[in-house]
């Protein structure tokens, strides 16, 4: 393949050439020079058509082409070691250099993840994020999205623009809190190393579910593998492993586990319980009333605290922990269809009652809810 930069067609399944010639220096700046670039054989870069996305979701259109970013990067991280390379995302570089490599109009499409793919001989790592500046008072001014061709005043480009980074300043979480001695063990990940591009293809959103239990060694199989507790410890994305992004299951028909709330320890060894009762109804209103979430066994709650995430990361910490829920939630489904479960991620839901159910202050984040079961 000649140098340059390509565009990947998904729905044919090629790559359309740009511009030629060798273009990595310039993409090791915006990137801040991260190491991962110095042996880097290409570089993938994930961008939102963020004008299309708010016309389909409005408002809430900039947190969707986030998460959905994240489903991707947990598929491509998955599967590099199949091809003998290495995958390590990059969440982290300046938006107004890596946005203008490709010339990039940012009021309609903008990067959001970079992510170089090493030799085999590199380990996995998840890169350091960046802190952006964090603006003080109110300041989101927006009106409500209504022209597809411009998004100037809407709430979803305010949101990405605040993000914006200009210079690298990496910044570090809290640190993952001590588990509980009052919490459940859970099993260990489900191992699925030689089935993972068959389970990849196999993986789809599940439209409904049986009104069947599913058993709890099966649901702490899937949690170990979304939270890669096998695996290199370098890989599991920075907002959980420095303690903000936080991971809740409520469930409802689980062999093995009262119903109730509880909360996913560590990499997934554990579930502290909150509160023991069937949330169903609670749920099934705050989710819109969607079928999706009548009869599964369990849902999953990604939160983070709004205060502390801003104060590490700025008004970039949307952005990473909306990328980073996605990439969990991802690996999760894919362990629930390792072993014939089903599940469907939901970003439809009223956000105070979700905060609400998972005892949580209603200015924290909930970021994505995750639905798992016996499918129909």
């Amino acid at each position: 393949l000649e140098d340059g930069l390509y565009n990947y067609q998904a729905s044919n399944h090629e790559l359309v050439r740009l511009w030629d010639g060798d273009h990595f220096k310039e993409l090791q700046y915006a990137c801040g020079n991260d190491p991962a670039l110095e042996d880097a054989h290409a570089c993938l870069v994930f961008t939102g058509l963020l004008w299309r996305s708010a016309w389909r979701y409005q408002e809430r259109g900039y947190r969707r082409v986030l998460l959905d970013t994240g489903h991707v990067l947990a598929n491509l991280t998955t599967y590099a070691s199949h091809e003998e390379v290495v995958a390590s995302p990059l969440e982290g570089f300046r938006d107004r250099d890596l946005n203008g490599l490709f010339y990039f109009d940012e009021n309609v499409e903008a990067a959001l993840a970079a992510v170089p793919i090493l030799p085999a001989r590199r380990p996995a790592r998840w890169a350091t994020n960046w802190s952006s500046p964090a603006r003080e008072g109110a300041w989101l001014e927006a009106t409500t999205f209504k022209d597809e061709s411009d998004l100037r005043g809407s709430a979803t480009l305010a949101l990405h623009e605040a993000s914006a980074c200009a210079d690298p300043s990496p910044a570090e979480g809290p640190g993952e809190p001590a588990s509980s001695e009052l919490a459940i063990p859970l099993a260990p990940p489900v191992a699925m190393d030689e089935s993972i591009p068959k389970t990849i293809l196999k993986r789809r959103s599940a439209r409904g579910y049986q009104e069947k239990p599913i058993d709890f060694d099966v649901l702490g199989r899937a949690c170990g593998y979304a939270l890669c507790r096998d695996d290199d410890a370098t890989w599991l994305p920075p907002t959980r492993a420095g303690g903000l992004l936080d991971l809740h299951i409520v469930a409802f028909e689980v062999n093995g586990l009262d119903a109730g709330l509880y909360r996913v320890e560590g990499r997934g060894e554990s579930l502290l319980p909150l509160s023991v009762g069937n949330l169903r109804e609670r749920v099934h209103q705050l989710t819109l009333g969607q079928e999706i979430t009548r009869n599964c066994a369990a849902i999953l709650v990604f939160t983070a605290p709004a205060g502390p995430a801003v104060e590490t990361y700025g008004d970039r910490a949307y952005r990473y922990l909306h990328i980073e829920a996605g990439a969990i939630g991802q690996r999760f489904q894919l362990g629930a269809a390792a072993q014939d479960l089903a599940a469907c991620g939901v970003g439809g839901f009223f956000d105070d009652q979700a905060a609400a159910l998972v005892e949580r202050p209603t200015d924290d984040f909930v970021l994505y809810l995750v639905t798992v079961g016996v499918g129909n």
